[in-house]
């Protein structure tokens, strides 16, 4: 590319050197090389691609109401997070009853299902410390009906305490209940 200050010397003009300094800013200032007109040309070409692109994505929302949109993304939010809550609650339960499970195994309980119908499970869910106040709640259970855990121990070749062979146990007594029966005969 020629300078501006070449092109007129070929042509045969002679400048001052403060001639060809004032002519050179006064073009540069006003005009632009072809080089800067093509990246620019390029940089049009390529955000009118993008504006056809965008025109073509809004014609899909004609007709769209977006009052509508907005509702339908609040609704599917509601029941996102009731289905979330729905899904905290099954793992609480689960956790709950599996505590509540073990606690009646450790306990020795019967019959899980009878012990678990005289709690009051919904104050045990609620509970902050579940795990102590199933247990606080099972020793209650213990002592007022014992008869739902399997509280006899027994020892090597001996009988459960409290159990009894043909009407005695292993003093040879008649257990408590049966010694004001008339009917039991030893």
């Amino acid at each position: 590319m020629k300078n501006i200050t070449t092109i007129l010397e070929e042509a045969g003009i002679t400048l001052t050197e403060e001639q060809k300094k004032s002519v050179t800013k006064s073009v540069a200032e006003n005009y632009k090389t072809i080089a800067e007109v093509e990246k620019k040309d390029a940089e049009i070409d390529t955000l009118k691609g993008k504006l056809t692109t965008v025109e073509e994505s809004l014609k899909k929302f004609d007709g769209v109401d977006p009052e509508a949109l907005k509702k339908q993304i609040s609704d599917l939010n509601t029941s996102l997070a009731t289905k979330d809550k729905e899904y905290q609650q099954k793992l609480a339960d689960r956790d709950f009853n599996d505590i509540l499970k073990d606690s009646i195994a450790s306990a020795k309980g019967k019959n899980a299902t009878a012990i678990t119908s005289l709690l009051d499970v919904e104050t045990l869910k609620a509970s902050h410390n579940q795990k102590e106040d199933i247990e606080k709640a099972l020793n209650t259970l213990k002592e007022s009906d014992g008869y739902l855990f399997d509280t006899q121990t027994t020892q090597k070749g001996k009988p459960p305490i409290g159990s009894f062979s043909h009407g005695a146990n292993d003093t040879g007594e008649l257990p408590s209940r049966y010694k004001d029966n008339p009917y039991y005969h030893a």
